[in-house]
């Protein structure tokens, strides 16, 4: 019975320090590893919002720029709202000298690559197509659009001082530039 009794009192004060060290590792563990991975690089913030009120088409976001010694990358947020009547949807263009990384885009409730395509331009760079409509789907509609961006690799960062994207839908075409720092 003694033994019993030993045994029981061994594993309970086993259980209790091993809750004790994992609570004082939860509680006091100021591990700061996690803050790397918020806002890592990001140098700037382009705010943008185009709108053609002919067209009832808008589109507003955000570029956050990140930069290093050597790198950049840009991530595009935007919201976008496509009138009726517009059947051409929105065009961004992206120079040259970024290359285009990842797009995730919804437009009408749809989580596919129906409403989105990328075409060369011919003399250099890409225009992103979204919700280009044709008159059997109906026009008309709302989505977002991610797009992840990076400096070519042909491309040496010392060598721009700003980059030139655009934005156009019905009669608008409006220029964004992002200033590169050195």
């Amino acid at each position: 019975m003694m033994k019993g009794m030993h045994l029981r009192i061994a594993l309970t004060i086993s259980l209790v320090i091993i809750l004790a060290a994992v609570f004082f590792y939860m509680a006091f563990d100021k591990n700061d590893d996690r803050v790397d991975h918020v806002n890592n690089e990001l140098t700037s913030l382009i705010e943008f919002d185009v709108e053609c009120p002919k067209t009832g088409t808008s589109m507003g976001g955000t570029f956050f720029v990140m930069q290093s010694e050597n790198s950049l990358k840009m991530k595009i947020a935007a919201d976008l709202i496509v009138g009726d009547m517009n059947e051409r949807g929105v065009e961004f263009f992206v120079p040259s000298e970024l290359d285009i990384v990842s797009i995730l885009c919804s437009y009408k409730g749809a989580v596919s690559s129906e409403y989105v395509s990328i075409r060369e331009y011919p003399t250099g760079g890409s225009y992103v197509q979204i919700a280009q409509e044709y008159s059997s789907q109906g026009g008309g509609g709302q989505g977002m659009l991610i797009m992840e961006l990076q400096l070519s690799r042909s491309v040496k960062l010392d060598d721009i001082d700003s980059l030139t994207l655009n934005i156009e839908f019905g009669s608008v075409s409006e220029d964004i530039t992002v200033p590169i720092s050195h």
